[in-house]
């Protein structure tokens, strides 16, 4: 009889996990959705309103990495339509997607023509393995998928690192 109490026991125990383990995953579940709300009525910058600034490049690897220099002056929301329209001109030049389907542009401020020692943001796109001639199948893409665009910012950093 010992046997069949022990596994009454962990019996027991489960049921009363269980809600522990509901309000978990819910806290989880609620807690990505308030994200992916957030970035969505908040993004980096508004396309039309936030004009991309002139850009130079400073090194292409022609696979997976660009990297530009801007105008040390230039605000957040310029960097990122800066990234962007970059990134919307140079993802399929001639670039390899085969084993690495994410173009990475880095933007580095330029002053006096110096070049920061910091980066001041960088663009992570996700690349989808189609044929970009064909307008259609990007268009559809991007409807169901999105970009996927990821921006991470070390402005200041890079403005304090002349």
């Amino acid at each position: 009889m010992g046997g069949l109490e022990k596994i009454r026991d962990k019996i027991e125990g489960m049921r009363r996990a269980l809600p522990n383990l509901i309000i978990f995953l819910a806290g989880v579940i609620i807690g990505a959705a308030l994200v992916f709300v957030e970035s969505a009525l908040n993004p980096p910058f508004i396309k039309g309103r936030d004009k991309p600034a002139p850009y130079i490049i400073l090194e292409d690897d022609h696979f997976t990495r660009l990297t530009i220099g801007v105008n040390a002056n230039i605000s957040e929301q310029e960097l990122c339509a800066t990234l962007s329209q970059a990134a919307d001109n140079h993802m399929f030049d001639g670039r390899d997607y085969m084993w690495y389907a994410y173009l990475f542009v880095d933007a580095f401020l330029i002053k006096d023509g110096k070049r920061s020692a910091y980066r001041a943001a960088r663009l992570r796109r996700y690349v989808p393995i189609i044929d970009h001639r064909s307008q259609d199948s990007w268009e559809l893409h991007t409807l169901v998928l999105g970009r996927k665009d990821r921006f991470s910012m070390g402005i200041q950093r890079a403005r304090h690192g002349f």
